[in-house]
């Protein structure tokens, strides 16, 4: 199996060498290494007014290593 992209695996579905998989089901989600990782945020109003938030400005942002989807 290859993804179209390089990449990291996360939200392995499948866990069992030789398993069935069904037509159709998810088997992993790829983050892909190279390029800009989009991320929809929801903030309070407040953060944007303060200015520590801009529209269509970059930002860094933590996520903690077992945030799930």
């Amino acid at each position: 199996m290859r993804a179209p992209v390089d990449g990291f695996v996360y939200d392995l579905q499948v866990h069992t060498i030789g398993g069935i998989i069904t037509s159709g089901a998810t088997v992993m989600s790829v983050v892909p290494k190279s390029g800009d990782l989009i991320v929809e945020v929801h903030r309070d109003r407040e953060s944007i007014r303060r200015g520590r938030l801009q529209l269509g400005r970059p930002t860094k942002t933590r996520l903690p290593s077992s945030c799930r989807h």
